[in-house]
């Protein structure tokens, strides 16, 4: 593996087991290497951005992705509107474009997308790939 690689692991915290994905980093550095798959984020129509911190507060948000821009892509064909803040990825944590990418990269088959309107409705989508 190689810096910027984001790789599962899995741990047992308090008895359960948990799966999680962490980014390697360099020893001497504490800069994480971005890799984004450009076309995944073309097949989906869209860019994104960080969601402003009085939205994230109001919706009581962790994590999550804002749609910035939507386009035709896979996100507008399965209904999802302009604004959208993505939570989860098939029932997967989403804090950056970067980890989004990750989650869609070698995907096949059907992808649950959860999330929040800043309206505070909550809605799920699906889509195949």
């Amino acid at each position: 593996k190689n810096p910027g690689d984001k790789i599962k692991i899995s741990l047992i915290r308090d008895n359960k087991p948990i799966e999680l994905y962490v980014v390697l980093m360099e020893k001497q550095s504490t800069e994480i290497v971005n890799k984004v798959n450009p076309a995944v984020l073309d097949e989906l129509g869209a860019t994104f951005k960080e969601i402003p911190n009085d939205l994230k507060n109001k919706l009581r948000l962790k994590s999550g992705l804002q749609i910035n821009e939507l386009k035709e892509g896979l996100l507008s064909n399965a209904g999802i509107k302009k604004g959208f803040i993505i939570t989860q990825v098939d029932k997967k944590p989403v804090h950056s474009v970067e980890e989004l990418s990750g989650l869609l990269e070698n995907k096949e088959g059907g992808v649950l997308i959860e999330g929040v309107y800043p309206n505070g409705m909550r809605a799920y989508y699906g889509f195949g790939l």
